[in-house]
């Protein structure tokens, strides 16, 4: 399997599951504590107003978008919105196709077609409620024993010292030890075995894992029980979770599941389960595998459907005018989807923070551009889409770019700047050496202006639009505002969460970052 298709089994992951680890603020970039930076007008000509870029994110994370899933009504809607502002901006060109701001894919997406089923021991259970279809399940109308298989992972036998994170023993782990689940319906919890979150990065997969650090992933968990032999899963919570919680966190988030699968309440299955808890507990204490059929009929039925659905990426372009740097490009996007409408509840997942908050950033940096003479370098802004279901549209412009990657000389993904603490931006793949020095940049511009703001040096996590340039080895970074962000892939996630102090910090440590770049400073800022 690729990095490419990893990459898409990534689908909807903005951040980490267990937590990115905390970025430091490097030792040596201090930054003046003079925030006067919108007094010198030399530096910053073009004023950035966090209050008109919140009222972008409170348009674009209105119920009328229906959290902005791509290729439905709010979808387009959203597209243009931005149009709207392009439209007006005489200095932005079209860098879609045809002339248009618009630049055209098409990808998979997935659909129920009816209600679905589930039965325990002929009680049914009511849809929306009491259980619902995993984003991506597969269809099936299918019935079999319930069986408990703890966290529904595998991890083979493995060598310490290729895996020095992992603190499972070296003989490995397995929730199907001594069970035939054979045509059987599976319930498994999210989480990994230990409640440790080293388990879910930092150990392996037996065949049917891509790659290291996915015991977590729902895609993995139900591909494992189906090599098991299982017909459906059941998914539900760990006693550290409410017993509802593996509800919710984005319906669509899961590609490529061939066989049904459900959320379902915890309390509304562990009767059929005797001894599930301690069982549970047993797995967080000393690895005891679950072993536990329990004698008790479940029915499970799933209509869905994958289908291909066209939608599309906004890419407008600055041309750059210096002989010598036009052809160099830079690259600053934002994902404008989300995750929509609940299918079954109608519950909308507006995506205030994420990421309404980087594309309404990413307008204001349009406005901006407009504002000042043509750059040295070519500028490319881009609200991608589809990101919440596999980074498809940032990754299929990777595949066949505009402008040549080789002359693309640094990217920067605008994810989740609203809901922070308003101090400042956490870079996401700073500490790698290729992208160290655009954190360098970004503290250095910042304390040109004497704004005082903090620049957080994160470890690479490959979870939004910045992946594939940077599997295609462009100099990419992932910008998030520093602090907690509580509301990420619920309900919550409203305007009235993100603040315009956050905005309006992520907008100008990106402004004078991208001017500095768009007119070729680098090396008069940076060593």
């Amino acid at each position: 399997m690729t990095t490419r298709t990893i990459l898409a089994l990534l689908a909807g992951l903005s951040l980490c599951l267990a937590g990115c680890p905390e970025p430091v603020d490097d030792d040596d970039s201090a930054l003046d504590d003079d925030d006067s930076g919108d007094d010198d007008d030399d530096a910053t000509p073009y004023e950035i107003d966090g209050d008109r870029v919140w009222d972008d994110v409170a348009e674009l994370a209105s119920d009328a978008y229906g959290g902005r899933y791509p290729g439905t009504e709010g979808g387009e809607l959203a597209l243009l919105w931005v149009e709207e502002l392009l439209d007006g901006l005489p200095g932005a060109l079209p860098g879609g196709d045809d002339a248009d701001w618009r630049w055209g894919f098409t990808f998979d997406d997935w659909r129920l077609n009816s209600p679905s089923e589930l039965a325990l021991d002929g009680a049914a259970l009511e849809e929306g409620l009491d259980f619902e279809a995993v984003g991506w399940s597969g269809a099936g109308d299918v019935e079999g024993e319930l069986v408990f298989v703890g966290y529904g992972a595998t991890v083979p036998p493995f060598d310490p010292a290729d895996y020095p994170d992992c603190p499972l023993p070296p003989e490995g782990y397995d929730d199907y030890a001594g069970l035939d689940v054979q045509d059987e319906v599976v319930v498994l919890m999210i989480g990994v075995p230990l409640a440790d979150a080293d388990v879910a990065t930092g150990c392996p997969g037996n065949e049917v894992a891509p790659y290291t650090g996915v015991l977590w992933l729902l895609d993995y968990k139900v591909a494992n029980a189906e090599a098991h032999g299982a017909a459906a899963v059941l998914v539900t919570t760990p006693w550290r979770y409410g017993p509802t919680d593996s509800f919710g966190d984005g319906l669509r988030w899961f590609v490529g599941l061939d066989i049904p699968a459900v959320h379902v309440d915890r309390d509304l299955v562990e009767p059929y389960v005797p001894g599930m808890e301690e069982a549970a507990a047993a797995i967080d204490d000393d690895l005891t595998p679950p072993a536990m059929p329990t004698g008790v009929q479940a029915a499970v039925r799933v209509d869905s459907e994958v289908f291909e659905q066209p939608t599309d990426n906004l890419l407008a372009v600055y041309e750059g005018v210096d002989p010598d740097l036009a052809d160099e490009v830079v690259v600053v996007g934002a994902h404008i989807d989300h995750v929509g409408t609940d299918p079954v509840t109608g519950e909308i997942y507006n995506g205030a923070d994420d990421n309404a908050s980087g594309s309404a950033v990413l307008m204001e940096l349009a406005r901006a551009m407009d504002s000042r003479p043509p750059p040295s370098r070519t500028v490319v802004l881009a609200w991608w889409n589809a990101e919440e279901i596999g980074l498809l549209g940032s990754c299929e412009y990777v595949d066949r770019p505009n402008f040549p990657l080789q002359d693309t000389v640094a990217v920067f993904s605008i994810d989740m700047v609203g809901g922070g603490n308003g101090t400042g931006l956490d870079l996401w793949g700073a500490t790698d050496p290729t992208n160290g020095w655009l954190a360098e940049l970004m503290e250095a511009a910042a304390v040109e202006v004497g704004l005082d703001a903090e620049v957080g040096w994160g470890e690479s996590v490959m979870a939004s639009d910045h992946a594939c340039f940077a599997e295609a080895g462009v100099p990419a970074l992932l910008t998030t505002t520093k602090g907690d962000h509580p509301n990420y892939h619920t309900p919550q996630d409203d305007a009235e969460s993100v603040y315009p102090d956050d905005l309006e910090v992520a907008a100008r440590l990106m402004w004078h970052t991208l001017e500095a770049l768009a007119d070729g400073r680098e090396h008069e800022l940076i060593d």
